[in-house]
């Protein structure tokens, strides 16, 4: 692992609270219309996520719950070019 990659994984679970890899994961495999997944789309899964930061801020819980608004937005990112496009 190099210095530059070591300080981008740091920079990631400083943000996130994990790395990129295990958000693209989870985009995998817990969000699309099949019956076994958890969210049916993009925005549903950050709507979700929103709720539960807004119940840690509740707790107190600040850092978690910039974390998890920083996944939200990761999320949403994702599908934003797809609705800009579709204007």
């Amino acid at each position: 692992m190099t210095n530059k990659t070591k300080l981008a994984d740091e920079r990631e679970i400083k943000m996130f609270g994990c790395e990129v890899q295990v958000l693209e994961f989870f985009e995998k495999d817990a969000i699309g219309p099949e019956p076994h997944r958890r969210y049916q789309d993009h925005a549903s899964a950050a709507m979700s996520w929103l709720s539960d930061a807004q119940e840690m801020i509740l707790r107190g819980d600040v850092e978690l719950a910039r974390q998890v608004i920083n996944r939200a937005k990761w999320l949403l990112e994702k599908v934003v070019p797809v609705l800009r496009s579709k204007r």
